[in-house]
């Protein structure tokens, strides 16, 4: 019995704190409220809102030349992947990039076309770009573009250090102007398309020669790999000969062999 009392008391205690507590509540509470104060209309239409597709602007490349001022761009407001091939096609004697991701194909083939004719192009990329399946610098090696990734300077550093940069130098450009082009925009479906992101365009001088520096010091915390992949792939070759000098020893000593005849 003693017991039973015990458990009526408790839940007698148990209601009246509840009474309480729920003075101030409203009376839907737990019904269409939740904790973060939204209702159940306002999920379901945060659940059915589409994302606004944004049509970018086209940047003509004619707007580069027309001012000394910086060229500021945003995607995905603006086409820069377009004005970037633009400004490959429009380079005549170097390329300079520094980028940790590429992915875009359209201007990776740019690359290579201005490779092709004769334009000096070099990318210094990070680990994780030259290793990701997605990423072109496969591509740009099989042309012998050389490349460059980054090794790491920070020995004190617990977590591996990366190179982060996004900009790439045009050493004579549209009407012979040498430009800048950085920002936090990666050469990326995503970036293009879905991200906010940010492109300056620059054509003084010192900038340009600080930017050309840095380069030349990045290149120093890298490793060149297309050397290496090109000295692999031409050992290619000689790799099959010792499985195909084994046919033709195979064939030549069955040729030797005397031929069985079948008893019938």
């Amino acid at each position: 019995m003693k017991q039973w009392s015990w458990i009526v008391k408790m839940l007698l205690t148990g209601w009246q704190l509840s009474s309480c507590l729920a003075i101030n509540l409203p009376s839907n509470y737990g019904k269409t409220q939740f904790i973060i104060g939204a209702s159940e209309k306002d999920l379901r239409s945060q659940a059915t809102r589409k994302p606004t597709r944004i049509k970018p602007r086209t940047i003509p490349i004619a707007q580069l030349s027309e001012t000394s001022m910086p060229c500021v761009l945003f995607s995905p407001d603006d086409n820069i992947i377009d004005l970037l091939i633009n400004c490959i096609n429009h380079e005549q004697q170097s390329i300079k990039m520094a980028i940790y991701m590429i992915t875009q194909k359209a201007v990776a083939q740019a690359l290579i076309a201005a490779h092709t004719r004769g334009v000096q192009v070099e990318i210094i990329t990070d680990t994780f770009c030259s290793k990701s399946e997605s990423s072109a610098i496969a591509l740009l090696e099989r042309y012998r573009i050389p490349i460059y990734v980054y090794v790491g300077c920070s020995e004190a550093a617990k977590i591996s250090d990366i190179m982060h940069h996004k900009f790439i130098i045009f050493e004579k450009n549209v009407q012979d102007k040498s430009l800048v082009w950085t920002g936090s925009f990666n050469v990326t479906h995503s970036a293009q398309r879905n991200n906010q992101e940010n492109v300056v365009i620059m054509s003084d001088m010192p900038t340009v020669q600080q930017f050309a520096t840095h380069f030349e010091i990045l290149k120093k915390r890298c490793q060149q790999t297309t050397a290496t992949n090109y000295r692999k792939s031409s050992m290619l070759p000689s790799a099959r000969k010792p499985f195909q000098q084994k046919k033709r020893k195979h064939m030549a000593h069955a040729a030797k062999r005397p031929h069985r005849k079948t008893v019938t």
